[in-house]
């Protein structure tokens, strides 16, 4: 049995304690850092950055669209995700986990427990024991209350405060900054060794997000946010015909974009379930209770949205939705990055153009184009779901 030695640490905790935030903001921070991470949400509540990021009255009635409850079938996949990490993980697991999510934790390596009445302390504390988690922190969350540090070993405790949905009411003190420091202490991997692994398995010549960046004249660093002007650069991009295999943590219209430029050449995603993912090898199976497509057409554009009833999908139950009759495409669901790829190249070849919807923006980021009408990096304003 292969033992994974990369860290994961459990967000703990009753709900309304502000794991959610707590998790976001601990994200970003590593990630400005330059320290590899991934914030998993194993939990299916709909939530991700762009729900943190976004207006809310926007991207709650979307938040409720994907929201499910836990089935086996999900408790295993994420089991199974966290075991085979490829990175330093912090694992969200939600606010009242069940026996059997409970065993989502044994893959886990660490734990930060946050709750605001010492009754939950105390429950949260039973609900931990026998898992063999090393806790790194018991902080009491008291959003607009007291920040500080009680005690610094051998486990940090104190209160944490800032911990608000609103990004204008957020703030990060003195607790948040000592834990931010041990868990830098923990994921302190070198970020090239790692993707070096990762690449070592590439099924075709590979480009980074970095190297892409620096071919594009752009400012490059694990840090660096792409903006949708970027993608306007990408025919200055050659082709390799050989295929492409993509790298790198930014936004699914990016990696749609860069597919859309490599057609008909291979393709292929990193994937942290998964993986390797070659595009075209992707199965297509027939309908099934996996996955759910929408289709409307408003104004002569064609809306495809992708519903997951079960909050995930597996690769091997992928199928894909029926043709549109070409015109104006736009993509949106909660999917993971070789989901809308697939997509992207299915409706590729009879589109005149192809936009995925950022719904923390209310925008639609072209990503591909044949018709002149609009082209990659174009963004596209909505009101009141509509393109304006």
């Amino acid at each position: 049995m292969r033992i994974n030695l990369l860290p994961a640490i459990v967000l703990a905790g009753p709900p309304h304690s502000g794991k959610s935030v707590f998790g976001y903001l601990l994200a970003n921070q590593l990630k400005e850092l330059g320290i590899q991470s991934y914030l998993l949400r194993a939990v299916p509540d709909g939530e991700g950055n762009w729900f943190l990021e976004g207006d809310r009255q926007l991207v709650l009635p979307l938040r409720m669209k994907h929201k499910t409850g836990y089935s086996r079938n999900f408790v295993e996949h994420m089991h199974g995700v966290i075991a085979n990490r490829p990175l330093p993980l912090i694992v969200d697991i939600g606010g009242l986990p069940n026996h059997q999510q409970i065993q989502m934790l044994q893959a886990c390596t660490h734990s930060i427990l946050l709750y605001r009445e010492i009754q939950e302390l105390l429950d949260w504390r039973i609900r931990l024991e026998g898992v063999g988690l090393l806790p790194l922190a018991e902080l009491q969350s008291n959003q607009a209350g007291e920040d500080g540090i009680i005690e610094h070993s051998p486990i940090l405790r104190g209160f944490i405060s800032g911990l608000e949905r609103d990004p204008a009411l957020r703030t990060i003190g003195p607790a948040f900054l000592a834990l931010l420091d041990r868990v830098c202490g923990i994921f302190a991997y070198d970020p090239q060794q790692l993707e070096d692994i990762h690449l070592q398995g590439a099924p075709f010549p590979v480009m980074t997000e970095s190297e892409l960046a620096q071919r594009l004249g752009l400012p490059g660093g694990s840090g660096m946010w792409w903006e949708p002007v970027s993608l306007q650069k990408l025919d200055r991009i050659d082709v390799n015909p050989n295929g492409c295999a993509f790298y790198g943590r930014g936004p699914v219209w990016l990696t749609a974009a860069m597919a859309a430029r490599w057609f008909p050449y291979p393709f292929a995603v990193f994937d942290l379930r998964y993986g390797w993912v070659p595009i075209a090898s992707i199965p297509v199976n027939k309908r099934n209770d996996q996955i759910e497509y929408e289709l409307i057409t408003k104004a002569g554009v064609t809306w495809v949205e992708a519903r997951l009833p079960n909050s995930f999908i597996d690769i091997h139950e992928f199928y894909l939705p029926p043709p549109t009759g070409g015109g104006g495409l736009v993509l949106s669901g909660k999917l993971p990055k070789w989901a809308f790829t697939r997509l992207v190249l299915h409706y590729l070849p009879d589109c005149s153009w192809i936009g995925v919807l950022d719904a923390a923006r209310s925008r639609v980021i072209v990503v591909f184009s044949q018709a002149g009408l609009h082209f990659p990096g174009d963004v596209l304003l909505m009101n009141d779901d509509e393109l304006i």
